[in-house]
């Protein structure tokens, strides 16, 4: 498999400058990660498709926004050889840093698993 880079998408969400560096618990696993986006109201429906921050598979979130009533899907996808950005809702972090459902946009350094990224994931 080839490795796919896109330019990173926000609609809807607000660019977070500079990017927040946190870590993210998800299946008992703690990476470090950036937020780079949140929604501008949190949404009324939210879901994902790989369950919340899961660097090591691929998927999709989508997510109702209260505000104008439009659904968007964002896909995970790589910024570069190295750069995974993964969407999720907060509630699907396990014991994250944030607990509501608002959407986010992370960054991941795959490189940090001794990784590269591929096709939305760390491979």
């Amino acid at each position: 498999m080839g490795l796919i880079l896109s330019p990173l998408v926000l609609a809807n969400l607000n660019r977070v400058s500079p990017p927040i560096s946190t870590t993210v618990t998800d299946n008992n696993q703690t990476y470090s990660a950036e937020i780079i986006g949140v929604g501008n109201t949190t949404p009324s429906l939210c879901s994902d498709m790989d369950n919340g921050f899961n660097p090591l598979v691929d998927g999709n979130m989508t997510a109702t926004f209260t505000d104008n009533n439009i659904t968007k899907t964002y896909v995970d996808h790589c910024l570069d050889a190295n750069t995974l950005v993964e969407y999720a809702c907060g509630d699907e972090f396990d014991g994250a840093f944030i607990t509501d459902n608002n959407a986010y946009a992370l960054t991941f350094d795959c490189t940090d698993l001794n990784k590269v990224c591929s096709i939305g994931k760390c491979v």
